[in-house]
């Protein structure tokens, strides 16, 4: 839901001006330029609809956009759909800079929609509140060079036979921004935040349960894209569809298009910061002072990898009487880092589009299907996990953890090998703190022993903090600190 607001105001600025429009006077001329570029690579049935018109008024252009004429090109031929709402704004032709001024005065948004497909069936409503745009979109990116938008707020509903869904939000600002490269690829950036947002879920069987989050930051960057490369693999993929199984020829020149455009970008990352987190359901509620998501990855290429990290502050637990003896076992801090290294996506797109049958339900059979797999993983079957960072911190202890894993995941029976080193500073105080709580939690006492056991075999400092390096080969033995484990 978070992830569709902030890429709403792009997904309708690529829809209006995929290809951007010419005509620098304003009257029907231009106004039949403009749409011709707007449907550009769009299927005749769609255009046909007239989801899109465009209309001369005064020094700009206004362009609508028709969501129900859209859905009823787009929906299913088995499904009941129907969607209704309006988008509009104010376009004035390219100055002497060749920018195109984006404008939209503040207006509702709203949109409502119905489906109906056998036994499955719902309904949704979307409205955003005083809706305001105010950008410049640049055509040779395409996108957009700067923009700003704002909204008071808003609401949406989901129903169906399985759950409810009831969310708001207040104020929301977004800023977007578009640079080329002198490669021709345009680096893209964004940024949003959202205040007040609640979402509550009911099901038949089960309590609601309701998120809120005081404030949420949004920042996201797309550099080295591709955009007219990926424009040309839409463009052939809208001029094919339909056409049944796909032709050698056409499989050819797929390919050369593709390859042209990896590794479609060179990096992504996206980061999200949650303030004032509670998680409610029935009378239980975990909250957090924040928390905070981080995802990104490597461009489509060759040796790229993923990463991800997630941390959060301060945690509360509410509701759950039996938890308050472990009140200060509960991580008040804790930072997590992964990231999977290594991944050969151009040579694993390459392989499916050389060797896949597309005249079949499925392009390629499961030997093709492993070895695809192999190529994604670096040639050798293996996916490698690595975790640069683990922290934890409470009252009780404080631990850090990094290493590595490799797992064979073709393999039968799958097989893994691994290298930790784990940190623990005034380790005498955490196991002293375990031995205090057993008094009241009798089951604590193993945990204390083990943490006794521990310490034996852990290299330690002068000042008490404790290192452990664990090792696990292929064949399932574990050396800690050197020292082979019984198994």
């Amino acid at each position: 839901m978070k992830k569709a607001r902030i890429l709403f105001l792009a997904s309708v600025a690529t829809l209006a001006f995929g290809l951007g429009a010419n005509a620098q006077e304003v009257n029907a001329e231009g106004a039949k330029s403009m749409l011709k570029s707007l449907t550009g690579l769009m299927p005749q049935k769609v255009i046909d609809t007239g989801f899109i018109t465009v209309d001369p008024q005064g020094q700009a252009y206004k362009v609508k956009v028709d969501f129900g004429k859209l859905a009823a090109g787009l929906a299913p031929h088995d499904m009941d759909f129907s969607l209704t709402g309006l988008f509009d704004m104010m376009v004035s032709p390219a100055g002497a800079d060749g920018l195109y001024t984006v404008k939209r005065d503040a207006s509702e948004l709203a949109l409502t929609g119905k489906w109906n497909k056998g036994e499955a069936k719902g309904d949704f409503n979307y409205v955003l509140k005083d809706f305001t745009l105010d950008g410049q979109w640049d055509p040779a990116i395409p996108y957009f060079r700067s923009a700003v938008s704002h909204s008071t707020g808003g609401t949406m509903t989901i129903k169906d036979e399985l759950q409810d869904i009831d969310a708001s939000f207040g104020p929301m600002d977004q800023t977007i921004s578009g640079t080329v490269n002198a490669d021709g690829s345009a680096d893209i950036l964004g940024k949003a935040t959202m205040d007040g947002i609640r979402e509550t879920v009911r099901t038949k069987d089960q309590p609601a349960f309701v998120m809120r989050f005081g404030k949420l930051d949004m920042d996201a960057a797309i550099k080295g894209t591709r955009t007219r490369e990926i424009g040309a693999i839409v463009d052939f993929l809208v001029a094919h569809n339909g056409e049944g199984p796909m032709k050698p020829e056409d499989q050819k020149a797929l390919l050369d298009i593709v390859n042209k455009a990896m590794p479609v970008f060179s990096s992504l990352d996206e980061t999200v910061l949650a303030r004032d987190v509670s998680f409610t359901a029935q009378d239980v509620e975990v909250a957090f002072a924040d928390a905070s998501y981080n995802f990104g990855m490597k461009g489509l290429a060759d040796n790229s990898d993923i990463h991800l990290g997630l941390a959060f502050n301060k945690p509360v637990i509410k509701g759950i009487p039996q938890a308050e003896p472990f009140a200060d076992l509960v991580p008040q801090t804790m930072s997590l880092k992964v990231s999977v290294p290594g991944l050969n996506f151009t040579s694993a797109l390459d392989y499916f589009l050389k060797n896949g049958d597309f005249s079949k339900k499925d392009p390629l059979n499961k030997e093709q299907g492993d070895e695809m797999g192999r190529v994604f993983l670096g040639g050798n079957g293996k996916m490698d996990l690595a975790v640069p960072e683990f922290t934890a911190t409470s009252p009780l202890y404080n631990i850090s953890v990094t290493g590595h894993m490799a797992t064979d995941v073709q393999a039968v029976p799958v097989t893994a090998t691994a290298e930790f080193d784990i940190t623990a500073k005034d380790l005498d105080k955490t196991i002293k703190g375990i031995q205090d709580l057993a008094v009241k939690v009798p089951d604590l006492n193993t945990a204390s022993f083990g943490l006794m056991m521990a310490k034996g075999m852990a290299k330690t400092d002068a000042d008490g903090t404790a290192h452990w390096k664990i090792e696990v080969d292929e064949n399932s033995v574990v050396k800690i600190n050197g020292q082979v484990m019984p198994h």
